[in-house]
């Protein structure tokens, strides 16, 4: 049975400080809204979002560096760490992960501040970045972990009822500060990147005429406003899905089968890719992406060879820089510890 510890002994949440470069002194702070948002930036700023474990061998470390890689390179079993392995890899290892390693685990840091904190679990929206007045209308399986928080407080502007959404565990187009639930609806701009999101609760959105969920219960949506690039500047801006989901504690147990899923099965997202993202200072990513070999830049090119993209994209997304890294086990593992820290 997976024991999992709902908030952080003394020494592991000093542990998990250092890691994402926050002082000790940060210990001794009662919840508040400054230091939720502090918390949850030093996160993304310092802790990357990744499905490396899912195809790397497990021998990576005494691979010959000229080896071939692989999409999910590593063997079938292998699953995403929760629970005390998730805290390791994390902080002990100064790795990553994906939602369900690295909100779980930063819920823990939360709950020992005092933060009390919900784990939910929502739909992702199917064509992510696109206008769902052109894209229509998708959703995939609940298959991602959020948190909602809340605390008490002597400060009327912090105290409950105001709940907040925070997830650390999406990646690139993610929000990076806390979202109010009391704003239903409306615009909340984010600091880094400077970007609007909003939470709608509601019915889950879908096409006319398509009896997605006759369930009551309601969803909570969050949008983000995508803004034009120079190179698109005709378009107009419009609003994109992000995931919806409900707000009903998921229990651990229950997000160790939504664990398995995405680790395991061969149509889940993580095994169809490998990547490796963080958040930059003014609001753009770093991002390392490889997906399974087409024509073009992500997979082979026209003389056969298989390329990983290396790319820095600002607050917009639009990429800046980029370049091809072979997806071979020597020049993946040097940009992984180089670029991310990750060491393998």
């Amino acid at each position: 049975m997976l024991v999992i510890p709902t908030k952080l002994s003394r020494v592991d949440a000093l542990l998990y400080l250092e890691r994402i470069q926050l002082g000790p002194e940060t210990l001794q702070e009662r919840p508040s809204l400054e230091l939720l948002t502090r918390l949850q930036q030093a996160h993304l700023l310092h802790v990357p979002f990744e499905s490396t474990l899912l195809h790397l061998p497990i021998n990576i470390s005494s691979t010959s560096p000229s080896t071939p890689l692989s999409i999910s390179g590593a063997p079938i079993e292998t699953t995403v760490p929760l629970g005390p392995a998730a805290f390791d890899r994390v902080v002990r290892e100064r790795k990553g992960g994906f939602c369900f390693t690295l909100n779980s685990t930063f819920a823990t840091l939360l709950r020992t501040f005092g933060f009390r904190v919900s784990e939910c679990a929502g739909r992702v929206y199917q064509f992510l970045e696109k206008d769902p007045k052109e894209a229509g209308w998708g959703w995939g399986s609940i298959s991602h972990e959020v948190l909602v928080v809340d605390w008490d407080s002597d400060s009327d502007a912090d105290a409950r009822p105001n709940r907040w959404f925070v997830d650390v565990g999406f990646g690139k187009g993610q929000a990076v500060s806390p979202i109010p639930f009391k704003h239903n609806g409306h615009p909340i701009q984010t600091s880094i990147p400077s970007l609007d999101f909003k939470l709608e609760r509601g019915s889950l959105p879908s096409d006319a005429g398509t009896a997605v969920d006759p369930d009551p219960l309601e969803w909570w949506t969050l949008s983000r406003l995508v803004i034009s690039t120079e190179d698109d500047a005709t378009k107009e801006q419009f609003w994109t899905p992000i995931y919806s989901f409900r707000l009903l504690t998921v229990a651990p147990s229950d997000f160790r089968v939504k664990n398995f899923y995405n680790s395991t099965n061969p149509a889940a997202i993580f095994r169809t890719l490998f990547t490796c993202t963080t958040l930059l200072p003014g609001g753009g990513r770093k991002i390392l992406f490889y997906a399974n070999p087409t024509t073009g830049e992500d997979g082979e090119n026209d003389s056969g060879e298989r390329k990983a993209r290396l790319s820095i994209t600002d607050w917009k997304g639009k990429r800046v820089s980029a370049e091809s890294i072979a997806f071979e086990a020597g020049p993946i593992k040097q940009v992984l510890e180089k670029e991310f820290r990750v060491k393998y």
